[in-house]
């Protein structure tokens, strides 16, 4: 009988040890009309199921057609959203020169998001606001 307790004592705090780590995942879910890099990856336009791990800062992109995940670092966090909706989600993408970067990862109910770096032309354009550009795009 001791065995036992012993034994459901230790998995129930296994259990309650592994739940924060999994209540640090969000999950994602995005059509994104324009083909676009993330990181170092450039994507299609398309339906992508992401994963963004706070612990870790990782974002995981799954395209949706696709059986791939492609990983991709953040860092720390973005600027307040500023008493914006946080009950969704939403990425951020800077348009430079006609192609789309993916700049921010705003998870829901978060009021931080996160930021992905970004080549360096991108870097040096956005000292003339006229050739950068920001677009929003809604997660679910």
């Amino acid at each position: 009988f001791k065995k036992a307790v012993v034994m459901t004592v230790g998995l129930a705090a296994l259990m309650g040890a592994a739940m924060p780590a999994s209540a640090q995942a969000s999950y994602l879910r995005v059509n994104i009309p324009f083909a676009f890099v993330a990181g170092e990856i450039s994507l299609p336009a398309g339906g992508y199921n992401m994963q963004v791990d706070a612990r870790t800062r990782v974002l995981q992109i799954q395209p949706v057609a696709a059986n791939t995940t492609y990983s991709v670092l953040l860092l720390a966090g973005a600027d307040s959203r500023g008493g914006a909706r946080t009950d969704t989600g939403l990425l951020r993408f800077e348009k430079v020169g006609g192609q789309y970067y993916l700049g921010e990862v705003w998870r829901p109910e978060h009021d931080f998001g996160n930021k992905l770096s970004v080549p360096k032309g991108v870097e040096r354009a956005r000292g003339n606001s006229r050739t950068v550009s920001t677009v929003d795009v809604t997660v679910r």
